[in-house]
């Protein structure tokens, strides 16, 4: 869907060991959300889509327009993602950011932690991984 607004925000993605790590920087809009979740679809062929997890790395105002939240719930609620780390440390709309992602991965019933570091949220997700979870 084109609406002919331009992508607002940013992201970078790259994959390690069954984890798609995204680089994200807010704030964001509908479109944005649609250019994410192409790429995602891109980078899902790098991982096992039956074992894998999602870090999330957010700076900025990683705060979304109306709806845009909806759209990106509803595409996660159709993956097969095991649990997603959202790191805060370079986010500069914490509170409303963290109440923003927990209502609404809440709603797709996945399994979600926030970190203020890379390296805690990437130990949380290997544990994630493990066989025995």
């Amino acid at each position: 869907m084109n609406s002919g607004y331009s992508v607002h925000g940013t992201c970078q993605i790259r994959c390690e060991n069954d984890i798609i790590k995204i680089d994200a920087k807010g704030p964001w809009n509908i479109e944005y959300f649609d250019y994410l979740h192409a790429e995602l679809i891109k980078y899902s062929s790098q991982v096992n889509l039956n074992n894998y997890c999602v870090l999330i790395n957010l700076s900025g105002e990683a705060i979304t327009v109306d709806g845009a939240i909806d759209k990106h719930i509803a595409f996660v609620q159709k993956s097969t993602v095991k649990a997603i780390a959202i790191n805060l440390s370079s986010c500069t709309t914490i509170n409303i950011t963290e109440k923003l992602f927990h209502k609404g991965y809440n709603k797709a019933r996945i399994k979600h932690e926030f970190f203020m570091t890379e390296k805690e949220a990437t130990n949380w997700l290997i544990r994630e991984l493990s066989p025995l979870n």
